[in-house]
């Protein structure tokens, strides 16, 4: 008999023991888990640069796509033009003679996971156009985009933002300046210098 009550005490030890053994490895994997869960959190919270959207969407070739004739393209930029995460793409092309120039505009969709056309932005112009680097950024995070489009002869000034009213970029200003002057950008006080006629002239952009 007392045998018996020394081996049903010696079970309940390795029991309570075993037990014991379970739950620290129980709660160690869920440390374990907890830990990966907050890892893989933070991973996906880490934000995008914008020379990293720029690369993937020079991987996907996106501008290829399009109804366009002949086109030459030329630098893409990176442009947040509304209030969302995910930075638009701006290329502007050519095309064969006759045929009017303008500005792609690539976007992100997230369902589809792929970078595609949004919007084509023609501009009856045979003036080269180009992308000035200094964007105006709002204080909702939102950019303008500054373009010049020149010849020997002439410059065009033009601005283009988002418009909530239009569910697409717009061209807010085109203005005749002078070709000899340099167009000048005040990121910090949101204003752009150029002269017309000789008359330097600035202007206060809002969104």
């Amino acid at each position: 008999m007392l045998k018996k009550v020394l081996f049903l005490a010696a079970l309940s030890l390795l029991l309570a023991a075993c037990s014991d053994e379970e739950t620290t490895v129980k709660k160690d994997n869920d440390v374990e888990g907890s830990e990966k869960e907050v890892v893989e959190d933070e991973e996906f919270s880490l934000e995008v640069t914008d020379e990293e959207w720029l690369a993937l969407s020079n991987q996907s070739k996106w501008w290829e796509e399009n109804e366009l004739t002949e086109p030459e393209f030329g630098q893409a930029v990176i442009v947040q033009f509304d209030e969302d995460t995910i930075p638009e793409v701006v290329i502007p092309y050519t095309q064969a003679k006759e045929e009017p120039q303008g500005l792609l505009i690539g976007k992100y969709n997230e369902t589809e996971e792929k970078w595609a056309i949004s919007q084509n932005i023609p501009i009856e112009t045979n003036m080269k156009i180009e992308i000035l680097n200094d964007k105006i950024t709002f204080n909702n995070g939102s950019e303008l985009l500054i373009t010049q489009e020149s010849d020997d002869k002439n410059k065009t000034l033009a601005t283009y933002k988002y418009s909530k009213t239009d569910e697409q970029v717009i061209a807010e200003h085109r203005i005749a300046v002078d070709v000899d002057q340099a167009i000048e950008i005040d990121t910090e006080g949101n204003t752009i210098s150029y002269f017309v006629k000789g008359e330097e002239k600035q202007e206060t952009l809002e969104e």
